[in-house]
């Protein structure tokens, strides 16, 4: 049975005729359909908005966290390469060391590291020294003479090398003093016989135990 199309637009309720206004009206389905479509595009519009924040937090969350990893990565490679460094220094010191003298060791070595090659001295040599003259000990003392100290200096060189490094006698037990007159020291050796290893052998009287490479 065929509908006519009156009938089928007064069915659907999208338009009616209104006999009181005599004009077309909108149906109460087609107004709730405007209705339905307006709530789902400010639904959309609001999920959109907050996905934008959402996004903006995510990027800031990446950012930071890539910031992150590049400071570690950048930190990860300090560590290594002075890890390296610290490596190849400690294989050219033939010590056999206790846990605490090796920490100590640790901690010189970086601590003095810049002031040592500025004098352009061989770190091995300078720290060997210390370990068998001093054991590392800034206030150690021989019984039976005036050497003191890491590099155990007697009063004549020490007063003598602290002249030349245009510095006052005191300080005898002060650490940095201690490692800054041994390179003046060194300095001095070197001038006088050009050669590491005669420099070792003056400073320890003829008698080398260890032939180091002299690395500086």
């Amino acid at each position: 049975m065929k509908l006519s199309f009156k009938k089928l637009v007064n069915k659907t309720r999208l338009y009616y005729y209104d006999s009181e206004s005599l004009t077309f009206e909108k149906g109460k389905w087609l107004n709730g359909l405007y209705l339905s479509f307006l709530l789902n595009i400010l639904i959309i519009a609001g999920l959109l908005s907050n996905n934008v924040s959402i996004n903006m937090k995510y990027a800031n969350v990446l950012s930071i966290l890539k910031q992150k990893e590049k400071t570690i990565k950048h930190l990860e490679v300090k560590s290594q390469d002075s890890a390296t460094e610290y490596a190849d220094f400690r294989r050219s010191l033939p010590l056999k060391l206790t846990l605490k003298e090796e920490k100590r060791l640790h901690s010189l070595y970086f601590t003095y590291k810049d002031l040592i090659e500025k004098h352009h001295c061989p770190h091995n040599l300078i720290w060997y020294i210390a370990y068998k003259e001093g054991r590392f000990n800034t206030t150690s003392k021989n019984p039976t003479s005036s050497a003191q100290g890491m590099f155990q200096f007697i009063n004549g060189t020490w007063n003598n090398m602290c002249k030349r490094g245009g510095m006052d006698i005191g300080g005898r037990y002060n650490e940095t003093k201690q490692v800054k007159v041994m390179c003046i020291y060194l300095d001095y050796l070197f001038d006088k016989y050009k050669d590491w290893k005669k420099v070792h052998s003056e400073y320890c009287g003829g008698v080398i135990i260890y032939k180091l490479p002299y690395y500086k």
